[in-house]
């Protein structure tokens, strides 16, 4: 206790507040505070720590060097006091007012517009969904750090220590056409034979279909590359293209577009979602609300 003694405590949420909106004027709206009040915090966090902690930038501010090493920490500890504080009472999602930051894929934001948005705003509707691209793995640091409450993704690697994952989807590719294809039926030979597109978030023009082809010794051609199932389900609606997806995505696209939907040639593994947390929210009440509302969703 002798490295806390006279030490403001208080000032620990003016970091939390910083380190997350990395904005002065928007974290003082968040504590409540005016922007000259929390500069002032700002500046005996700083003679606290040693260190200017928070810079300005061209967006607002940055964290320091020693300010990136201290914000895991301090981010669940201020989280976890948090919750300690909270009234014991029945949680009311109708009562609850924050942004939730979801980082996924179009994929399943294409399904959450349909199954999750209408329960969101009818159940809690002063809360909001901030849903970001995923570019990568587990967006590990920024769960960690506070900057998004779940990653809704497939997983293709180890879960770290320190997070939990619950399985929501599973999912089976199939295939489409336009609804005036030339082709009536696709065997192998005839699926190679048109051109495609491919869901390719990062850019690779190589998927899980050329990889059954290849076993087979053929290959097809990929004449598009794209990140939005929006836009391939419009390419194909209006060209020879073949789109194979994900059932969930096909089933939306064939309600709205002019598609004949047909049962890929190849074997394809099935596609397995989870949503993902950090220990520091686990607990939580409304957390533990989203994670089962979304759950419940699929």
């Amino acid at each position: 206790m002798r490295h806390i003694k006279g030490k403001d405590l208080n000032l620990l949420p003016v970091f939390a507040a910083l380190w997350r909106q990395r904005n002065v004027t928007k974290a003082a709206q968040t504590l409540g505070m005016t922007q000259p009040a929390l500069s002032r915090a700002l500046s005996r966090l700083r003679s606290e720590f040693g260190d200017p902690l928070f810079v300005r930038s061209s967006k607002g501010v940055s964290p320091t060097a020693r300010a990136s090493e201290m914000a895991s920490e301090i981010i669940s500890m201020v989280d976890h006091l948090d919750h300690l504080y909270e009234p014991s009472g029945k949680f009311d999602p109708a009562r609850l007012d924050r942004v939730f930051t979801i980082v996924t894929t179009d994929y399943f934001e294409s399904a959450a517009a349909e199954r999750l948005i209408p329960k969101i705003l009818r159940e809690a509707p002063h809360a909001s969904l901030n849903f970001r691209t995923n570019v990568g793995g587990i967006p590990r640091e920024s769960l960690e750090k506070g900057d998004v409450d779940l990653a809704i993704l497939g997983v293709f690697e180890r879960i770290p220590e320190g997070f939990y994952t619950q399985k929501i989807l599973t999912d089976t590719y199939r295939s489409v056409v336009r609804s005036s294809h030339p082709a009536k039926r696709f065997t192998v030979e005839q699926f190679t034979q048109y051109p495609h597109i491919l869901m390719t978030p990062k850019g690779d023009m190589h998927g899980i279909v050329d990889e059954s082809l290849e076993r087979l010794g053929k290959a097809r051609h990929i004449a598009v590359g794209s990140s939005n199932f929006l836009s391939a389900g419009w390419a194909v609606a209006n060209s020879d293209l073949i789109l194979t997806a994900p059932g969930l995505v096909i089933d939306q696209m064939a309600e709205r577009l002019s598609l004949r939907e047909f049962q890929t040639p190849v074997e394809t593994p099935q596609l397995v979602i989870f949503q993902i947390w950090h220990a520091r929210t686990h607990n939580d009440p409304a957390q533990k609300w989203l994670r089962a509302l979304i759950a419940g969703s699929f």
